[in-house]
């Protein structure tokens, strides 16, 4: 499993490099919430939701012929934006954002970020 102190420590600094973060939620790939940052009533919504965009983008890579493993997707419906990406083999990571951040960019810096903490968001099993 992971360890708590870690993934507290990355979502700060995830939150301190993106201060407009309006949700976050940690998950693994089966959805069970790891760490979460957002309201309760809507933990439910951005769980599902996050485990939905994960899928459609592995198939929208698979379909486009990649076999490389997909970064991740943005989702922009006003007035806010969903990204979600694989953090590894085992999580992922949903963001809501206002949809003004909700850039090709942003995905790459949030990958970034997850690759600086990667050696700490291992599942140990």
């Amino acid at each position: 499993m992971l360890n708590q102190q870690y993934l507290s420590a990355f979502a700060q600094h995830l939150q301190a490099n993106l201060p407009d973060i309006q949700a976050m939620q940690i998950l693994t790939t089966e959805g069970l919430t790891l760490l979460s940052a957002v309201n309760k009533a809507d933990e439910d919504q951005i769980s599902a939701l996050s485990a939905m965009l994960l899928s459609g983008a592995s198939q929208l890579t698979k379909s486009l012929g990649s076999n490389r493993r997909t970064q991740g997707l943005i989702v922009c419906y006003e007035p806010s934006a969903y990204v979600v990406t694989a953090m590894n083999e085992d999580c992922m990571l949903g963001l809501q954002i206002p949809a003004e951040m909700g850039q090709p960019s942003l995905l790459t810096k949030v990958s970034l970020l997850i690759s600086d903490h990667a050696s700490t968001l291992k599942i140990t099993h």
